[in-house]
């Protein structure tokens, strides 16, 4: 006969459903099948907030790269004749 025979359905009674329940219930606590509600407002509210600072350095970000696209765009020709020079120079010297 199997473990969960009739026989055993038979002698479980209203107490020892209790228990089962109480144990099920503070395993799945321990576990984290089960989340209450502080606990979970708490986890949200760390989680929301990290996307807040997340969309303030994405803002930042795109202010550097506004100002450095703005910075390349200037370039002047006598920056350009530096650059070329420092490129040729690199290649004559063999790096």
């Amino acid at each position: 006969m199997p473990a969960w025979g009739p026989e055993t359905w038979g002698d479980f009674s209203v107490v020892g459903f209790a228990v089962f329940i109480t144990i099920l219930m503070f395993v799945a606590q321990v576990r984290g099948w089960i989340v209450f509600g502080p606990h979970h407002r708490e986890v949200i509210g760390q989680k929301d907030q990290t996307i807040q600072q997340l969309y303030i350095r994405a803002d930042k970000s795109d202010e550097h790269i506004a100002k450095l696209s703005d910075a390349l765009s200037k370039k002047t020709g006598t920056e350009d004749l530096a650059a070329a020079l420092l490129s040729e120079t690199r290649k004559a010297v063999g790096n």
